[in-house]
């Protein structure tokens, strides 16, 4: 509704007499008065007053041409002229863009409305950053239109877009992609899943939830309409193959069904049967017969293994010759050479040299070495006394020398027994061997038996002196008597016995003393001036 403001000009002119107009403002609380003779020319112009529309002009004393013209020009009659400028309230319009939002605001206002603040509006998925317009380029959170304004007003919401984030976690076996994803509110998001080789799709989960799997090896899921953070989960299994045997009359335990791309090398257990050779398995394998068949670790797919057997032609019977156990007969293929079964016979005392044909022969198969025969038979186990290096049945200085000779090169080690000559059980041919066989020959104190396994070396070190002495050794916690110093001695010095693991200090051991030692030493030659004994 509008309000209508009247301003009231009175105009009074006198002429002749003269005549006086009054211009009156009741809004502003103004008034003018001003006298003019009959016939002036009189201009009334009306000015805009910010917030108010002229509508017209009422008179009274005059006639205007056209009431709705703001200004008016007329001569003076010969009587007071009243004219009043007729004004309504400007309404202003207030428009909004709110960008996908919601608000409830005023759309418009005049001047002599009460101030106006803004209503901030929302939008799901959005932060409100501000209105700009009206108020400025800035967005501001915070707009007032204060009482007294002028003018049309637009405002434009502005916006962010929230963002969320989904969390994707799996295991090992395969891949999901993409991983951890930050999205804005409503965006779409596809996973692709695929299981690596020997894997499965075996659980997927959202938010906690299970989800439905189209396909076990490989998938895609749509997250659509993303407007909170979530959590993707997904697990992968290894499949579990199968693993058939057909053994063809043989018997094997201990061989696993089944397995999994993680499972540790598997290797298959050989099966026997009766009066056979087993020739070794076909399948996964291959075609050819093999003997030592694995599944590695990372392997997949199911397997298959036929055990093949060749029947028996012969036997090999395996003598203790001696020694105590029990080895079971070995079956072959006659021309066919097979690995002989190891060794478990046992003499105290001595050592396996190998397989002999006779109770008193010869070597003639190493330990697990091959046969070929067509024929039966009996194989006898080769005793050997430790230290008995040339296999003559006794141990002697002889058997110390040839070993020496072996390790110094000048001997090779076909030419001896080896089992035999290693009597410290290390492994190696050395010189503690050569020593040891040695002093048992000698019947040194602590040497009586052979093998031994806790042999002590003693070093010695001319510490300035010159020439050279062999190692020595003793029994751990045996007494021993060192050998005769033959070492040099420094021009003006002479021996003055064994200083125990140092350069210097106090001789902890006379020339030819007994020693007792649970460790291996090192002895220093002790020089000492002539007379200082």
């Amino acid at each position: 509704m509008k309000k209508l403001i009247t301003l009231l000009f009175i105009l009074i002119i006198l002429i002749t007499p003269t005549y006086a107009y009054t211009v009156e403002k009741t809004v502003l609380s103004k008034s003018l008065t001003t006298t003019v003779d009959k016939d002036t020319k009189v201009t009334i112009r009306y000015n805009e007053i910010p917030g108010y529309d002229f509508t017209n002009w009422t008179t009274t004393g005059i006639t205007l041409f056209d009431a709705t013209d703001t200004q008016q020009i007329f001569n003076m009659p010969e009587n007071n002229v009243t004219l009043t400028a007729n004004v309504a309230v400007t309404s202003y319009t207030i428009s909004y863009n709110l960008n996908g939002g919601t608000a409830s605001n005023p759309t418009s206002y005049n001047i002599n409305s009460n101030a106006i603040t803004l209503t901030n509006p929302t939008k799901n998925g959005c932060t409100f950053l501000g209105w700009t317009g009206s108020n400025g380029a800035t967005p501001q959170t915070t707009v007032t239109i204060p009482k007294g304004s002028t003018g049309n007003k637009v405002y434009t919401a502005r916006w962010s877009s929230n963002e969320y984030t989904v969390t994707v976690t799996k295991n090992n076996g395969g891949t999901v992609t993409p991983g951890t994803s930050t999205v804005n509110y409503g965006s779409n998001l596809t996973f692709n899943i695929t299981a690596n080789t020997g894997y499965t799709i075996s659980n997927i989960k959202l938010n906690g939830t299970n989800q439905s799997i189209t396909n076990n090896t490989q998938m895609s899921y749509a997250l659509n309409n993303i407007t909170a953070d979530k959590t993707f989960a997904v697990t992968f299994a290894p499949i579990t193959y199968t693993i058939a045997y057909t053994l063809n009359g043989g018997t094997v335990s201990g061989n696993p069904t089944s397995y999994t791309i993680e499972t540790s090398t598997i290797t298959l257990k050989n099966p026997t049967k009766s009066g056979y050779t087993f020739s070794g398995w076909i399948g996964s394998n291959g075609s050819t017969p093999q003997t030592n068949v694995t599944i590695p670790q990372g392997s997949t797919g199911n397997k298959t293994y036929t055990a093949v057997f060749n029947e028996n032609d012969l036997v090999i019977t395996f003598n203790a010759n001696g020694g105590t156990g029990s080895m079971s007969p070995q079956y072959v293929s006659k021309n066919v050479a097979t690995p002989l079964t190891a060794n478990t016979f046992t003499y105290t005392g001595k050592t396996f040299a190998g397989w002999a044909e006779s109770s008193g022969g010869s070597v003639v198969y190493a330990n697990g070495a091959s046969i070929t025969t067509t024929t039966d038979k009996t194989l006898y186990a080769k005793w050997v006394l430790y230290g008995d290096v040339n296999m003559d049945g006794s141990v002697t200085l002889a058997d110390s020398t040839r070993l020496r000779g072996v390790v110094n090169g000048s001997v090779n080690v076909s030419e001896i027994c080896s089992e035999a000559a290693d009597v410290n059980l290390d492994g190696t041919l050395n010189t503690i061997d050569v020593l040891a066989i040695k002093y048992h020959s000698n019947s040194v104190n602590g040497f009586g038996t052979l093998p031994i396994t806790n042999i002590r070396t003693i070093t010695f070190n001319s510490n300035g002196g010159t020439g050279t002495m062999d190692m020595d050794i003793a029994v751990s916690g045996v007494a021993k008597i060192l050998p005769t110093n033959t070492f040099t001695a420094p021009s003006g010095k002479v021996f003055g016995g064994w200083i125990d693991g140092a350069t210097t200090g106090d001789v902890a051991y006379k020339d030819g003393a007994s020693i007792t030692t649970t460790t291996n030493k090192t002895l220093y030659a002790k020089w000492v001036d002539y007379g200082d004994v």
